[in-house]
């Protein structure tokens, strides 16, 4: 008996697994790393993250929006002037870097990494 409760409860753990990984966050929900962009994005706060000794992520969050500290109906309506084009992209402002890129994989030199210590 047990062993067939636990066969179920396994089988319906993976599937689950199945389609939240395989399918639900691939072709209809947009996956939890894009969504944190867009979150840093309205906020317009920009991130940067070290997660190794000379490895780190910068999330480049620049908002279009003049303000982040707004109303729901002024949020609603920049929202609708980047939908239809009128505001700029919230790409890195530099040659080289594609115009829909907004995080960046970062490879330090120990130069840089005790000046961080220095400062955090």
């Amino acid at each position: 008996r047990f062993a067939n409760t636990a066969f179920f409860w396994l089988f319906a753990s993976f599937c689950q697994w199945a389609w939240r990984f395989l399918i639900y966050d691939r072709y209809i929900s947009e996956p939890p790393s894009q969504r944190f962009i867009d979150l840093c994005t309205v906020a317009k706060v920009s991130v940067f993250i070290m997660d190794e000794l000379f490895h780190g992520y910068y999330l480049h969050c620049r908002s279009p929006y003049e303000f982040a500290d707004c109303s729901m109906e002024e949020m609603i309506a920049q929202m609708k002037r980047e939908e239809n084009g009128f505001t700029t992209d919230r790409a890195l402002d530099a040659p080289g870097v594609p115009k829909d890129c907004q995080n960046f994989q970062l490879f330090t030199s120990a130069t840089f990494r005790r000046q961080i210590d220095k400062v955090y």
